[in-house]
């Protein structure tokens, strides 16, 4: 109900934000701009056994059957630009979203200081959007996206959002087309539910690094790139790693080694193709998850999408998967049947945050007014494990499948 208030506000005051913004357009005599995006949406899944979310950061009561939900993809937020002078510019950018502890907090998704000696070279420094994968640091944009949401099976896992940091970026003229590298280090501000009882992964304070390759053409654009992050604290669940460590267990210890993910490093493989020419747009990307953990095991994913401009109507669709190469790993602890809660516990602690899943989804967007669009989406689920987007209790049967129905009016200025 929040949301949509929120959303109904914002709409309502559209037309005189958008002047504002305009007057303020090219002027260095005026240095403020304000802008502002929003998604009010609304989802519908088939099986009430599983909740459907839209990435790892929302908490584990998304959508499941029988009743729709506006908290998967509804979002709200607002931008401040400020020029200082030429080369120097403040950003700001407030979001208010469905959030790990199911609360809808405001939050600063952005804040930084950037300089940009000249049309080549620009230097950000403060807050930053996570720009693991192509659009991540933007994906809570709905507009600037065909799809109702981004893939979730490829963009869903990243517990992250944002970091406190640096990045660097050159661009350079290669004939026509365009070569950018970027380059960024700091630390991770994010957070992740690890069960439906509220414990909660804390990715705050862990450094992350990460640098990628862009070529852009009229028609073709190609990335590569690799991020790197240590995580800072360890999973909530003291009492299996105390119990493993001190509970005289033969092997405990080493399971507790192989589980920890403090002070362990994870990397994330990135590459993407994009393909425009007139209506028609396609993309693929693929990904591969590096671990040294049994609780967050190796992972790759990918997606291909297509969509065909028809005058104000966009047509299109994508299919998605992710998948975990290798089968859970025994936890070599004694048979014995005083030991089943813990190996039960330990069980879960792998498989939900396994990957073997796909995703087939059709939809259209709709550009019915300038900087609004209307996107409407079926989405087929199907498969055994899922890293985020679905909570298993103990015991659910697999595989699992299920219909997502998804409708949504996004806007920017």
């Amino acid at each position: 109900m929040f949301v949509r208030r929120c959303l109904c506000m914002l709409i309502s005051l559209f037309p005189a934000l958008a002047v504002l913004a305009e007057d303020g357009a090219g002027e260095f005599e005026q240095p403020w701009r304000l802008g502002g995006f929003g998604t009010l949406g609304g989802a519908w899944s088939s099986v009430d056994t599983y909740e459907f979310r839209r990435d790892a950061t929302q908490a584990p009561t998304g959508v499941s059957g029988g009743a729709g939900s506006a908290s998967v993809d509804s979002r709200l937020g607002l931008q401040l630009n400020y020029r200082l002078s030429p080369e120097w510019e403040a950003v700001a950018q407030g979001l208010v979203r469905y959030r790990y502890d199911a609360s809808w907090r405001p939050e600063l998704s952005w804040g930084f200081l950037s300089y940009t000696p000249d049309a080549a070279l620009s230097l950000r420094a403060g807050r930053l959007g996570l720009d693991i994968y192509p659009l991540s640091d933007s994906a809570n944009v709905g507009y600037s996206y065909l799809t109702v949401r981004p893939p979730p099976d490829y963009y869903g896992g990243i517990p992250m959002q944002s970091f406190d940091g640096a990045d660097i970026s050159y661009t350079w003229p290669l004939g026509a087309d365009v070569v950018r590298a970027k380059a960024y280090l700091g630390a991770a501000r994010g957070k992740a539910p690890a069960d439906p009882q509220g414990g909660v992964f804390v990715l705050d304070g862990s450094p992350i690094a990460g640098a990628y390759l862009e070529y852009l053409s009229e028609r073709w654009t190609a990335r590569l790139g690799y991020s790197r992050i240590e995580v800072a604290e360890e999973l909530p669940f003291p009492e299996v790693f105390e119990l493993l460590r001190h509970g005289g267990i033969p092997g405990g210890p080493a399971l507790a080694e192989q589980l920890a993910v403090k002070d362990k490093r994870y990397g994330y493989w990135a590459a993407a193709l994009g393909y425009q020419d007139g209506p028609l747009q396609t993309q693929f990307a693929g990904s591969v998850f590096s671990s040294d953990s049994y609780s967050l095991p190796d992972y790759y994913a990918g997606f291909a999408q297509i969509g065909y401009r028809l005058g104000a109507f966009t047509p299109y669709g994508y299919i998605s998967a992710a998948h975990s190469p290798d089968a859970p790993p025994a936890s070599g602890l004694p048979p014995w049947p005083v030991l089943a809660p813990l190996e039960d516990a330990v069980a879960r602690m792998i498989e939900s945050n396994m990957n073997d899943v796909r995703s087939y989804a059709l939809g259209v967007r709709w550009d019915f007014a300038q900087n609004f669009a209307l996107k409407a989406q079926v989405e087929r689920i199907r498969g055994t494990h899922s890293l985020v987007l679905w909570v298993v209790p103990p015991g659910m049967p697999q595989p699992f499948q299920t219909t997502v129905l998804s409708a949504t009016v996004d806007f920017a200025f």
